[in-house]
């Protein structure tokens, strides 16, 4: 399953249909905590391409919280599985997701990391499987690994703040988005999924600027369009939402249309 924040403006997810006009009884839409999507840089939050096993110097100690949160390891010592490198579990790790074999998969990138803690890569990908297990501590744990390993990587703030989403810890997700934008300043989506969260905590003042800076550097970005309409709506300008829905749908966003049938009429 993939794991989005939900729309309960519209009653589905944000990657989903247009609203239905008899969804809302009024036209008043409902103010919720879940309106805003998520975006990581592609159609869906988890296509990463396939990278090359990272090295480092750096070797992450073992932590004993990881238990709780990671399957354990059926492959011991001694198998002739075990016996592969740590590249062979890594790759075969991304072909079982290829496959939706996301159980399979994280075992292997298990192993992978067993042999190799540097590689944060493995960490990435580990957590990416646990989110689609809906296993989303454990992947807050890798994503946090990940970054310990490699904190220049804007990816791994990405995963993070996607975990952060999860669980509910928006403002946590507002400072693993502000690191993507300290690192990556011309980076549409880290301000874009920095207003994501800031709408998701209500505060729409800080949203509305954020989504400003997306568009600025991405002058067509539906989605940023969508989501400003909606931090204005809620902000009690209706005017100035609907017409960001209009240039929303313009761009392509589908959800537009149903916002702007239901809201803007």
């Amino acid at each position: 399953m993939r794991f989005i924040v939900y729309l309960i403006l519209l009653g589905i997810m944000f990657i989903s249909c247009n609203i239905n006009r008899n969804e809302q009884p009024s036209g008043e839409m409902e103010n919720s905590s879940e309106q805003l999507s998520v975006d990581i840089g592609s159609d869906t939050l988890f296509e990463k391409p396939a990278q090359e096993v990272k090295t480092s110097d750096t070797v992450e100690q073992e932590n004993p919280a990881q238990k709780e949160f990671v399957p354990q390891l059926k492959a011991k010592v001694g198998d002739d599985n075990f016996n592969k490198t740590a590249e062979y579990h890594y790759k075969r790790g991304l072909v079982l997701f290829k496959l939706n074999k996301y159980e399979e998969g994280v075992l292997e990138f298990d192993s992978a990391i067993v042999m190799d803690p540097s590689n944060s890569d493995a960490y990435i990908n580990r957590g990416r499987g646990l989110m689609e297990l809906e296993q989303y501590e454990g992947a807050r744990y890798d994503f946090e690994q990940a970054v310990n390993l490699d904190h220049r990587d804007t990816t791994c703030y990405l995963y993070l703040a996607m975990a952060y989403y999860q669980l509910g810890q928006y403002q946590e997700a507002v400072e693993a988005n502000t690191e993507v934008i300290i690192l990556a300043p011309r980076k549409a989506k880290g301000y874009y999924n920095r207003g994501i969260a800031y709408g998701l905590l209500k505060d729409y003042e800080k949203a509305i600027p954020d989504f400003n800076q997306a568009i600025a550097l991405n002058p067509k970005y539906a989605e940023a369009f969508f989501n400003r309409g909606l931090a204005y709506y809620f902000s009690g300008d209706k005017k100035t939402a609907c017409e960001d829905w209009e240039l929303a749908k313009f761009y392509g966003n589908q959800k537009a249309i149903g916002a702007i049938d239901n809201y803007c009429k």
